[in-house]
């Protein structure tokens, strides 16, 4: 029942179906906890599904709902997201790019959802300890450079963005710099400028491989995961905003080819068309 709960929201993400995708979403995390699928540790697990494989299939059903649970955050900025378990999370404390190398993908899909929402969680949930904000702000920067640097090396562009612990940790990276880049400059200059040229870099990144997508391998685009469209789009938004603020032709051009994408996207996922729309709606 949770695996078919998990398909059905996944395929509400990939077509951009909101409310519906988040609400499901939460409806999720509440069916998981009832069923004792959201324990923490194994002994707990086994106690509500004595088979070991059965077990096995839930706690990998529990992440696959806090996954989607998260990234459907990035679209109702919701901050109450559910946590994978101490001793899952526990483990992903201090890495540094050779152990999230070593990582296997779900491992690594579930590592970038949770910087994904201690992204979120900083940009929304609100403290006047400003100096709490701004080291808080460095250590979710350190663990998201570390996470995008074991991507390093990846030449072929429509794998690379095909990723999806790659493209979430590449919207969380893109939120908090935007976020970063709109702060009160006071006291905060450095923070401000700094955050800008990264978020430059990383949507120049982004455009430079959407313009290495070839779009005719139609397998390649009915493997497309539902998570790339999100970073596309906000790579896009980003160069828009820049161009409209500094006249710069040069950003205008850079739009294209991620608008493209989420062309090719549209054709296997409704979120590119969706994003899209947004995109042209922003453009008017």
């Amino acid at each position: 029942m949770l695996q078919s709960r998990l398909l059905l929201t996944t395929f509400e993400i990939g077509h951009a179906m909101y409310p519906a995708a988040y609400i499901s979403a939460g409806a999720n995390i509440q069916a998981a906890v009832d069923l004792g699928a959201s324990a923490a540790s194994s002994a707990d697990l086994s106690k509500a599904f004595p088979d070991p494989k059965i077990a096995e299939e839930a706690r990998q059903t529990w992440c696959g709902i806090v996954i989607t649970n998260r990234y459907a955050s990035l679209e109702n900025n919701s901050r109450h997201t559910a946590s994978l378990g101490p001793s899952i999370e526990a483990a992903f404390g201090n890495n540094d790019s050779k152990d999230i190398a070593q990582m296997d993908p779900f491992t690594k899909l579930a590592y970038s959802s949770l910087l994904l929402d201690q992204a979120l969680s900083h940009i929304h949930e609100r403290t006047s300890q400003q100096e709490f904000r701004r080291v808080e702000a460095m250590r979710i920067l350190h663990s998201l450079t570390s996470f995008l640097a074991s991507f390093e090396g990846e030449d072929n562009a429509l794998k690379t963005l095909s990723d999806s612990s790659l493209a979430i940790g590449r919207s969380a990276m893109l939120e908090v710099l935007e976020f970063g880049s709109k702060v009160e400059p006071q006291d905060n200059e450095y923070c401000v400028q700094a955050s800008l040229n990264i978020l430059m870099s990383l949507t120049q990144e982004i455009a430079h491989g959407a313009t290495g997508v070839k779009t005719g391998d139609s397998a390649a685009l009915a493997a497309l995961p539902v998570f790339i469209s999100h970073c596309v789009y906000k790579a896009a938004m980003v160069c828009l905003r820049d161009a409209k603020a500094s006249k710069d032709g040069n950003a205008k051009l850079r739009i294209q080819p991620l608008k493209d994408l989420l062309g090719y996207i549209g054709l296997r996922w409704g979120a590119g068309k969706y994003y899209a729309e947004k995109i042209e709606e922003e453009d008017l």
